[in-house]
């Protein structure tokens, strides 16, 4: 014991003296120079991850209400989400030659959503209640696998941008 714990110790030190001076020789000084156009760029990054920690929060508070509810971790969560984004993707240029508010898109996207997750549980979680978990565990991850399949079928694997619906002009 005695002997590793000094075998150790020298490896510590000579590992310590190489590395000793590597940060002088091979890195550039950083000169620290705050800008506006920096604070503005700290600003918006601070937003965007604001934006996607509330999307993540809200999809781990209903991973943490099924599990509470239903002690089955839902694999298909992330995927109803998906379907709610597509329906509000097919929408919104409906929504605007209509000439109808563009947030009834969302409430749309959100009805389709719940009504998908009624008939999901309906056909395929209610009859598993009584059965082993891992029956249930499989199921979630069959649907699961089926929702992402069919909207691959449907609108194919590639991204989908948004269409423009406010208007991008600069104020002042």
């Amino acid at each position: 014991w005695k002997n590793s714990r000094r075998l150790l110790l020298d490896i510590a030190l000579l590992f310590r003296r190489r590395t000793e001076g590597f940060h002088k020789e091979f890195l550039p000084p950083v000169k620290w120079r705050v800008t506006m156009d920096g604070f503005i760029v700290l600003i918006k990054h601070l937003i965007n991850g604001l934006q996607v920690g509330s999307i993540y929060a809200l999809v781990d508070l209903g991973y943490t209400m099924v599990y509470g509810i239903v002690k089955l971790i839902n694999f298909a969560h992330g995927d109803f989400i998906m379907v709610g984004a597509y329906i509000s993707l097919m929408c919104i240029p409906f929504m605007i030659s209509a000439g109808v508010p563009v947030w009834l898109c969302m409430v749309t996207a959100a009805a389709v959503c719940a009504l998908l997750g009624v008939v999901t549980e309906r056909v395929a979680y209610k009859p598993l209640r009584n059965s082993p978990r891992i029956t249930a565990l499989i199921t979630a991850i069959a649907v699961s696998l089926l929702l992402q399949n069919l909207f691959m079928l449907l609108f194919g694997s590639a991204s989908k941008p948004y269409p423009e619906v406010f208007s991008t002009q600069q104020v002042g």
